[in-house]
């Protein structure tokens, strides 16, 4: 099952001896293992209702996706990164559920409403929430086979097509990757250990700044920051088929994988408590416009040709 391969014990949770049903569906996690008793609000809340539902954030560009992406680019790994900074955040949505027990929460929901948010809300939500972060140093040419890999499998019709490598994206000042699914898509050798089709549906993808939108180009270098489950492998394969986080040619240096050993349930915490004040520093002209309705579906993801999505994912 994607984004469960070697990571059943996520889904325990801090529990022992706790009953364990997986599905094609969910992971469901039981009330003995949730480290919840009494939900406590984390933050202030958000303004929005965030849809979670699988055949949604698992093809499209969703605010409950760009939430817990800008989470893992925005928190302070404490990282002695020179000059540069982690300008990009990465999530697959293999890790959001929408049908998890945990304490009094029913086990299935399509949304988490606006208003406060608990600790009950985001352990159902993330269910892997004991995966810990780390941040990669690699290549345009290296993200662009992640990117690739991510979006293989969109435009297949049915459950087909909502699979978990399929990852939500967050960029410094905003990132925009625009996919053709009329494209050839990123193919993987029968024991998933090479990529078989390097993939063509990446058409562009650029990090903006101000009004402009500047290329990742291939050469540069660019930190990442993700779930350390994406870059891990399980006899020799790479979870989820992330290729990309291993693979180099030629003279282009290996990624260069930093742990920072930060669950990433503290990451999200520390998001729902600052992220009005740091969009307010990080955008001071147009914060109050903002925080009015985010996280939203910002265009951070475009689609040509991917037909099958037109009434799941909307005008994206």
């Amino acid at each position: 099952m994607s984004g469960l391969k070697g990571k059943l014990s996520a889904c325990v949770g801090l529990g022992s001896a706790v009953l364990l049903l997986v599905s094609l569906a969910s992971c469901q996690v039981f009330n003995d293992s949730c480290p919840v008793s009494t939900p406590e609000v984390w933050g202030k809340g958000l303004p929005v209702d965030m849809d979670i539902r699988r055949e949604y954030v698992r093809q499209c560009e969703a605010p409950v996706g760009n939430f817990l992406a800008d989470a893992i680019r925005h928190y302070d790994y404490g990282l002695d990164l020179g000059e540069s900074s982690v300008l990009i955040g990465l999530i697959n949505s293999g890790a959001i559920r929408d049908g998890v027990e945990c304490g009094s929460a029913t086990s299935s929901r399509e949304r988490i409403p606006k208003g406060p948010i608990t600790d009950q809300d985001i352990y159902q939500l993330i269910p892997f929430y004991d995966d810990t972060i780390v941040v990669v140093k690699m290549t345009g040419s290296q993200l662009k086979r992640v990117l690739e890999r991510s979006v293989s499998s969109l435009n297949f019709s049915g459950t087909e097509g909502q699979q978990g490598h399929f990852l939500q994206i967050s960029g410094k000042q905003g990132i925009k990757v625009e996919v053709d699914c009329s494209k050839p898509a990123q193919t993987l050798n029968g024991p998933g250990t090479e990529i078989a089709t390097p993939g063509q549906r990446i058409v562009s993808m650029c990090l903006k700044s101000g009004d402009q939108c500047f290329e990742i180009t291939p050469t540069a270098s660019y930190y990442v920051a993700t779930l350390d489950y994406l870059v891990g492998e399980d006899d020799g394969v790479a979870n989820d088929g992330f290729i990309g986080f291993h693979y180099h040619e030629g003279d282009e240096p290996p990624p260069e994988v930093i742990q920072t050993y930060i669950p990433l349930i503290d990451v999200v915490h520390a998001w729902l408590v600052d992220y009005e004040s740091t969009i307010e520093a990080e955008y001071p002209e147009n914060a109050s416009e903002i925080l009015k309705t985010y996280p939203s579906v910002e265009g951070r993801l475009t689609y040509t040709s991917c037909d099958e999505l037109a009434g799941i994912c909307g005008t994206q």
